[in-house]
C-alpha cells in the first residue's frame, strides 16, 4: 500500500512540474520569468530526488515555492503548496498535511480558477483531510460544492474525474451505494 501511494505521489509531482506555466510567464517581467525558471529548477530537483530523499525534497519544494512567492507566480505556489501537503499526506502527518492543505485551497481561491488544476487538487487533498478523519459528510459537501462550481463554467477537465472518483467513494463509505453508483 505505501509502495502504491509513493508512485501516486511521484505521479502527481512529475506531472506538476510537467505542467506549463506559459500564461504565467507571458504577462511576467524578465524578473518575474527568473524567479519562475529558478522555481522550476527547484521543484525539479525535488521530483528527481523525491523517491530516494523525500526531507530533502520537501526542502527543495519548500525553496521553490519562496522563489515563487516572490516572483508573484501564484500557479507555483499553490503548485508548491498542493505537493507538500500530498507528501505530508503520504506519510501519515496530518498536522502539516492540513495546514497546506487549506493553504493551498485559500491561494488558489485568491489567485486561480475554481476550474484550474491546481485548485481541483487542492479541493481534492482538503476532500481527503476530512476523509481520512471520517467526516464524509463534509468530505461529500466540499466535493459536491467544487463541482456545482467546475459545472457552471461549463468547463471541462480530466481533473474533474478525481472529485467525481472521490465523492463515489464518499457516498460508499458512507453506506450510500445508490448514489455512489449515480455519481
Amino acid at each position: 500500500m505505501i509502495q502504491t501511494q509513493k508512485i501516486f505521489l511521484l505521479l502527481f509531482l512529475a506531472l506538476a512540474i510537467a505542467r506549463p506555466i506559459a500564461a504565467q510567464q507571458a504577462s511576467a517581467t524578465t524578473a518575474d520569468t527568473m524567479a519562475i525558471k529558478k522555481g522550476d529548477a527547484l521543484f525539479g530537483k525535488a521530483v528527481a530526488i523525491f523517491d530516494q530523499n523525500q526531507d530533502s525534497a520537501i526542502i527543495y519544494i519548500q525553496q521553490a515555492k519562496e522563489v515563487y512567492q516572490q516572483g508573484e507566480a501564484w500557479e507555483g505556489v499553490v503548485n508548491c503548496t498542493n505537493a507538500l501537503a500530498s507528501t505530508y499526506y503520504f506519510n501519515d502527518d496530518f498536522e502539516p498535511y492540513q495546514k497546506y492543505s487549506f493553504s493551498a485551497y485559500k491561494l488558489a481561491k485568491q489567485h486561480l480558477s475554481p476550474s484550474h488544476p491546481y485548485t481541483i487538487n487542492s479541493v481534492n487533498n482538503i476532500n481527503a483531510y476530512y476523509y481520512s478523519l471520517g467526516n464524509l459528510e463534509k468530505s461529500t459537501e466540499i466535493l459536491n460544492d467544487a463541482l456545482k462550481v467546475i459545472q457552471r463554467q461549463k468547463f471541462d477537465l480530466p481533473n474533474i474525474a478525481l472529485l467525481y472518483n472521490n465523492l463515489a467513494n464518499s457516498h460508499g463509505m458512507m453506506g450510500d451505494f445508490p448514489k455512489s453508483i449515480e455519481v
